[in-house]
């Protein structure tokens, strides 16, 4: 299913190119937490800006909370708050779960109580930007 949500909420300044790599990025950081589906949509509505921002591809990304993942049955399977790494000189950016919930049955399991990037984040990271953390 597609979104079909029209309102990007703060996250509108993500263009199309942007906003394909987050959500990539996000849904394959997903698996760590358990979720395989692959075909999630995301709703933005209720995104809200919560630190840094950087301009990369076609807009500004920023950490946002607020963020919440369907599946094709229209049911949330996470909500959570991103985070992402971004630098120029490397040409790198990921972009990350910072705290996360997930839905299993319709019960909520925090998985992601804590910020701060997560080892098997830290092993994506070339090791010289990792030196500059």
């Amino acid at each position: 299913m597609k979104n079909t949500y029209l309102d990007y909420g703060h996250s509108d300044k993500m263009g199309p190119r942007l906003r394909a790599v987050v959500q990539h990025q996000l849904i394959d950081d997903l698996t760590y937490y358990g979720i395989q589906d692959k075909a999630l949509f995301f709703d933005w509505t209720n995104s809200c800006i919560e630190g840094h921002d950087e301009q990369y591809l076609d807009g500004t990304v920023e950490n946002f909370s607020g963020i919440k993942v369907l599946n094709r049955q229209n049911i949330v399977v996470a909500e959570g708050w991103m985070e992402f790494l971004y630098d120029s000189s490397e040409n790198f950016f990921i972009a990350y779960w910072e705290y996360l919930n997930i839905f299993v049955s319709g019960r909520e399991i925090q998985v992601k109580a804590d910020g701060g990037i997560p080892e098997h984040i830290l092993t994506k990271i070339p090791l010289t930007l990792r030196n500059k953390l």
